[in-house]
């Protein structure tokens, strides 16, 4: 926990504006479509040469993860 004094405040409001503006602007649908089309596009990947074997099944493991599938339904918020 951060706790800001008098002197702090100014940077604790910037700090809150920045986090604002990332969440106002963030592309929540772009990154859903991307996201998406990864994961219905990685069987594709197999036999390629430039995808290793080892990459593709830490991606699967990644994306089958239920807690970055809530990080990417929700936005990062």
């Amino acid at each position: 926990m951060v706790r800001f004094g008098k002197k702090e405040t100014t940077d604790k409001r910037q700090l809150l504006a920045s986090m604002d503006s990332m969440h106002r602007y963030g592309s929540t649908k772009l990154d859903n479509a991307a996201f998406q089309h990864v994961r219905e596009n990685l069987t594709d990947l197999n036999g390629r040469s430039e995808a290793n074997e080892t990459d593709l099944v830490f991606l699967q493991g990644i994306l089958a993860n239920p807690a970055v599938t809530q990080l990417i339904k929700g936005g990062f918020s």
